[in-house]
């Protein structure tokens, strides 16, 4: 077996390691919490480096709008 990429095999090796000691609900939530953890701390990013530029909107509304539907 040829090994293109040296630092997969690597990874593989302490992934099927791991597998054998850490049952799949603790990989499921170890999982989930980092992917909560990744998009949580985007959102926090995202609402401290930008602030929205408030300016006065006017909407035009036609009279026909006001009248009642019979």
């Amino acid at each position: 077996m040829v090994v293109v990429f040296p630092l997969f095999h690597y990874f593989m090796a302490i992934q099927s390691s791991l597998r054998d000691q850490m049952p799949s609900l603790f990989r499921f939530l170890i999982a989930t919490t980092l992917v909560g953890g990744l998009i949580y701390g985007g959102m926090f990013a995202l609402a401290t480096w930008f602030d929205p530029k408030p300016r006065e909107i006017t909407v035009s509304i036609p009279p026909s709008k006001f009248a009642k539907q019979r």
